[in-house]
């Protein structure tokens, strides 16, 4: 018989209880917030949220973070020529960051009314087709942060299909703005070169699923250092081992597949042989 256990509703995640997190809420958000202030002014995220939530949001420490690498990539003689990011690093601060430690950067700005109903306004859209699909693309000066010049915004739209929901920044189109101090390149050309990072971002999918990065096994930064390097070492002789022509004529395994993929093909392809065990 199946047993059944009985939570209490007072017991949190957090493995405290909720008044304690509300008691905090009352009286010591507000001390935080009043002497700290607000940690973006253009959206309004507040210092007493790292600790309420228990995860820094991905803006918090970035900027510094960026200068931190930046500087020791120095060090090395690494210049960066081009930086791409994803809306979590659109805030002015990083953004002035960026643009003096690189070249050229290319930042995915982050959805809010002001900016898309001045997105929405704008004529002379050329269209282009971009991954066999078609998009209207413009660019047009950049202006909502104080501190940053010289850089335009690049935007491509789609239209939504019939039936596809509407919501309240898009309307009929689908818009995708990229924050870019690139004047040379067009406007389709920042967006191919923008879209690039997906790849990158790829890479770490399946080192997290596949090589063990979502979850390092010890507690010390220089031990789980060995364990990703080796990792990703052999990450690279997997993806060398899987490009062989003789393993798809072999066992039908493709330069694409996945380490579990990989498994199931050899498991198939074993199994397919007739044991040359002697019988007990």
């Amino acid at each position: 018989m199946a047993k059944v256990q009985q939570k209490s509703e007072k017991i949190s995640a957090f493995g405290g209880i909720f008044f304690v997190l509300d008691k905090f809420d009352r009286i010591l958000s507000s001390v935080i917030d009043s002497h700290l202030g607000l940690r973006s002014k253009l959206i309004g995220y507040q210092y007493s949220e790292i600790i309420r939530d228990g995860n820094a949001n991905v803006r918090f420490m970035q900027a510094e973070t960026h200068r931190r690498f930046f500087e020791m990539m120095r060090s090395f003689g690494i210049h960066v020529r081009s930086f791409r990011a994803d809306c979590g690093s659109y805030s002015e601060d990083i953004v002035k960051m960026v643009m003096e430690h690189t070249d050229k950067f290319y930042i995915r700005a982050e959805r809010y009314a002001g900016l898309y109903e001045k997105v929405k306004r704008q004529t002379g859209w050329t269209t282009v087709e971009i991954g066999f699909q078609q998009y209207d693309v413009q660019s047009f000066p950049f202006e909502s942060f104080e501190d940053v010049k010289h850089c335009r915004l690049v935007v491509q739209r789609q239209r939504k299909q019939k039936g596809e929901q509407l919501d309240i920044f898009d309307g009929e189109y689908t818009y995708r703005c990229i924050l870019t101090n690139d004047w040379g390149m067009t406007d389709e050309e920042i967006i191919l070169h923008y879209n690039k990072r997906g790849s990158a971002e790829q890479v770490f999918d399946r080192q997290n699923n596949d090589f063990g990065w979502a979850h390092l096994p010890k507690s010390f930064m220089n031990q789980n250092t060995v364990f990703l390097l080796i990792t990703a070492m052999a990450a690279n002789f997997y993806r060398y081992i899987v490009a062989l022509p003789l393993m798809a004529v072999l066992f039908g395994i493709k330069a694409t597949d996945r380490v579990k993929s990989f498994g199931q093909s050899l498991g198939q392809a074993y199994g397919a042989y007739p044991s040359t065990c002697p019988n007990d």
